[in-house]
């Protein structure tokens, strides 16, 4: 059953309100909308640690001992949650960390 394949196509309209932008993710080979039970259960699991603080994303992992997180999110999201970003954004430990959000932003552009 991990294996199992799931499509869960994505309205391109969730994610930009540009016709453009909407037509490049649809023709984006990379954009299957095909996921697996497996795949599914350790995204999922990693959210859960990341926002429980199970997993914790230490000062020394980043390149040259220092961690550097940016974060930034469309607050109209409407593939990903924006409160949720916020929130991890606001539990990370790292000194340097910046959280950008984009009014009335969706998850890849206007």
């Amino acid at each position: 059953m991990p294996h199992m394949q799931m499509v869960q196509v994505i309205d391109a309209k969730f994610l930009s309100r540009d016709p453009e932008v909407q037509k490049e993710f649809i023709e984006d080979k990379l954009c299957h909308d095909t996921g697996t039970l497996e795949g599914l259960s350790g995204m999922l699991d990693r959210a859960a640690g990341l926002s429980s603080g199970q997993i914790k994303v230490g000062n020394s992992a980043g390149e040259g001992g220092v961690t550097k997180i940016w974060i930034s999110h469309g607050t109209a999201d409407q593939v990903c949650s924006f409160d949720a970003s916020k929130k991890l954004a606001n539990q990370l430990t790292a000194e340097d960390k910046e959280f950008k959000s984009y009014d009335g932003w969706y998850h890849k552009r206007k």
